[in-house]
């Protein structure tokens, strides 16, 4: 017994000793308190002259001493109160909400934002998370949402249908097609298709989903070209993918042949044309095929 009282009080002496030994470490290589203010001082200036670099780039718009004010107080509060990864967790969390919320309220939605966090702290207090009810409120949030992108794809389009260039287009368009009514060799199809046939073709077919080689060139009812395909080296495509009035055009045709296709704007792009293009442009396209393979 003698022995081992002997190797208790050994062990405890080399506990207190190594505890002591540690101890004696941190005080000998202790950070000084003048060290650790110039660190906080020159750190907060070497941050502070790089977010002001930031912030002079900014838009005229968002700078101004407000925004200055605003990003302050969020510094603060993560430096004050961001010593525990909870706090830190919940200010990433919150920081994307915010930015959500805002990208809602830009498209229309008038965000309650008490609401939005009573309704937070409901969910992330209860007990246990139930997956099924999680997948169910993903789902009316889905359909809520796009309700929102409708109405934002609504609002848009009556923009662009009542802008004075989407007008005065479908007023040249209407007089361009009711033009070419009185030309002769030129057709119209049921759904307004206008196409004129210079050199048949042979009798192959085309479908929706026949590869067809060809050259073309697309211009507006001004003569402007917007698009063509590459001199060296014809184009292939398919009727299903591309513009309505283009693909009944090519269903019209064999291979070898040669013709025009007046293309009116709903039958184009409509309201939603490319920006070379413009809303409520009727397309012309010459067309010629140099080869067919149907799938």
């Amino acid at each position: 017994m003698a022995a081992a009282a002997l190797a208790m009080m050994a062990t405890t002496a080399c506990n207190k000793n190594a505890e002591n030994t540690e101890a004696s470490i941190d005080e000998r290589f202790q950070i000084s308190e003048s060290v650790s203010d110039s660190i906080s001082q020159i750190y907060g200036q070497m941050v502070g002259g790089y977010i002001l670099a930031d912030y002079q780039n900014f838009s005229d718009e968002n700078k101004n001493d407000q925004m200055k004010q605003d990003l302050i107080k969020g510094i603060r509060i993560a430096l004050s109160e961001g010593k525990g990864n909870g706090v830190m967790m919940g200010l990433q969390v919150g920081m994307r909400m915010a930015q959500e919320l805002a990208s809602l309220e830009e498209a229309g939605v008038k965000v309650d934002r008490e609401a939005v966090l009573e309704n937070f702290m409901r969910a992330f207090q209860a007990d246990s998370a139930n997956m099924e009810d999680i997948r169910a409120i993903n789902g009316l949030y889905t359909g809520l949402m796009q309700q929102v992108r409708e109405t934002e794809e609504a609002r848009e389009e009556a923009r662009i249908a009542e802008s004075p260039e989407a007008q005065q287009n479908a007023i040249s368009c209407k007089a361009f097609f009711d033009k070419l009514k009185s030309q002769e060799g030129i057709k119209f199809t049921e759904s307004g298709l206008a196409y004129s046939i210079s050199v048949p073709g042979d009798t192959t077919t085309i479908s929706n989903n026949t590869l067809v080689t060809l050259n073309y060139v697309g211009k507006l009812i001004d003569g402007t070209v917007f698009d063509q395909s590459r001199e060296d080296q014809p184009a292939k495509m398919s009727p299903a993918g591309v513009i309505p009035g283009f693909g009944e055009g090519l269903r019209l045709l064999g291979k070898g042949a040669k013709a025009t296709f007046y293309i009116p704007a709903e039958l184009a792009y409509g309201l939603k044309a490319p920006q070379q293009i413009g809303p409520n442009q009727a397309l012309i396209f010459d067309v010629e095929i140099v080869d067919v393979q149907n799938r």
